[in-house]
């Protein structure tokens, strides 16, 4: 395991901040310490082991001042129509899980991050957001820290951003610069310039509509995988306050370490995507075309041992939300044999043996436009869950599970895939996690969004 410091030294900063947010940290040495025991107790220094006493420390800061976790009532008094909720109200279960990290440097000083640049960012990742997910933006902003610049410089997520984000099912985001919004010197001559009212401090607001928090203040993300590791970001329990200190760090196990080291690998075999139209080529030819990048990897191969392996563990997972209760949506997603009816990749589904809430399903369809058979185990937990094993087909032994919630407006249904892939060591690896991986996620996706249409149809 490997923990990753997410937050910025708290110091004095008088020499570089504007007045309006500087901290003040007052220490106090051993032989203050002397003094004040003296002073409270009246005991001379050779009662004291040392001759000295404790140290301490004062410290005079904005609950903002430092890296830091703004709760729903920093933006206004209410969120989703009910009262906000101030920091030491924060559910604690928000602050650890998953992280992921969407990398955003290459945007110019005062530009807002749109839900298109998101949508690109995850793709060259090729990544998903899950509900509950911590999100956090790397702009590149934390390098400024100690200069006046970092307070009114930088970039800044939109509001249509924000929403698309918290739409995932997040409730906690990050950023590395000084606040989660573009630098608000910028805001405030821009909305004095076209007269606007929403351009101030627009990502914030979005808290009115949506309940959530985010971090500001952070740095090291470039010290992070693009996921594959868990965020903890404990605020101080300020009663009724609209932020908290924290102390954020970053949690990485082993699999996620060799992420770290494969990224370049990935990134570099990314023109392997577009030349493998298929993943039935045989895997010579892959192997010859992608001799380059081989060659290349060659001197960073020892860093990744770990992944010399045959068989080689991938997980996908989708989501989606639909506009209906949920024995609804299990009803159509359980119907097993008229899925043909309203998703193209289906041609015709058999359930050949039932017993209870388990049944046996054979499918015939088209992946890539090529005929393709699978043969299923499938268990039903209604109203909640399906879990299913491939026991015929392009990946026997896949494990496929649905997850259905109730949320606000309707039901999310989360898809996960979890599958080994055999092939050649290091270049399985690639297409694995690039090709075969994306094909399933592609699948699952159009197959959510065929169900969402038919649910919300019959409604």
């Amino acid at each position: 395991m490997r923990i990753i410091d997410l937050s910025v030294t708290l110091d004095d900063n008088k020499h570089w901040a504007p007045w309006w947010a500087r901290n003040k940290v007052k220490r106090q040495n051993h032989q203050f310490g002397r003094w004040a025991i003296w002073l409270l107790f009246r005991l001379r220094s050779k009662y004291l082991r040392t001759g000295l006493g404790w140290a301490n420390d004062q410290i005079k800061i904005s609950t903002h001042g430092t890296t830091h976790l703004d709760a729903p009532w920093h933006y206004a008094p209410t969120s989703e129509g009910r009262p906000a909720k101030t920091i030491d109200q924060v559910p604690l279960e928000w602050c650890c899980s998953d992280g992921l990290v969407l990398d955003m440097r290459h945007k110019k000083d005062g530009e807002a991050i749109s839900v298109d640049d998101l949508k690109t960012a995850l793709m060259k990742i090729n990544g998903t957001i899950k509900p509950m997910d911590i999100v956090l933006i790397q702009t590149g902003s934390d390098r400024m820290l100690g200069r006046p610049d970092y307070f009114s410089h930088g970039v800044g997520v939109s509001a249509a951003a924000t929403r698309w984000i918290l739409d995932q099912g997040v409730k906690i985001t990050g950023i590395d610069a000084w606040g989660w919004d573009a630098p608000l010197p910028m805001l405030a001559r821009q909305a004095k310039e076209t007269g606007r009212h929403d351009l101030f401090w627009e990502a914030h607001y979005v808290g009115v509509d949506k309940e959530y928090c985010h971090l500001e203040r952070l740095t090291n993300l470039d010290k992070l995988p693009p996921f594959g590791f868990k965020v903890c970001c404990f605020p101080l329990k300020v009663k009724g306050g609209s932020a908290g200190p924290a102390r954020v760090v970053a949690i990485l196990d082993q699999n996620s370490m060799l992420d770290t080291r494969c990224s370049s690998i990935e990134y570099r075999a990314s023109s392997i995507q577009h030349r493998a139209s298929s993943i039935e080529h045989p895997a010579s030819s892959i192997q010859h075309r992608a001799s380059s990048i081989e060659h290349r990897a060659s001197s960073i191969e020892h860093r990744v041992s770990s992944i010399q392996k045959e068989v080689i563990l991938i997980r996908t997972e989708n989501t989606i939300i639909i506009n209906a209760p949920g024995d609804k949506v299990f009803s159509v997603v359980s119907d097993f044999e008229a899925w043909p009816q309203f998703i193209p990749a289906y041609q015709e589904v058999k359930i050949v043996k039932k017993e209870d809430n388990r049944l046996v399903i054979e499918r015939k369809g088209e992946v890539r436009g090529k005929p393709v058979f699978w043969k299923s185990e499938v268990k039903l937990e209604p109203p909640a869950s399906i879990k299913s094993k491939q026991v015929e087909g392009p990946i026997p032994d896949m494990e496929i599970e649905w997850c259905l919630e109730e949320t606000e407006g309707g039901t999310r249904i989360i898809l996960s895939h979890n599958f080994e892939y055999k092939k050649i060591p290091l270049l399985g690896y690639i297409i694995g996690r690039l090709i075969v991986a994306k094909i399933v996620y592609k699948m699952a996706d159009e197959t959510l969004q065929a169900i969402k249409n038919r649910v919300e149809n019959q409604v």
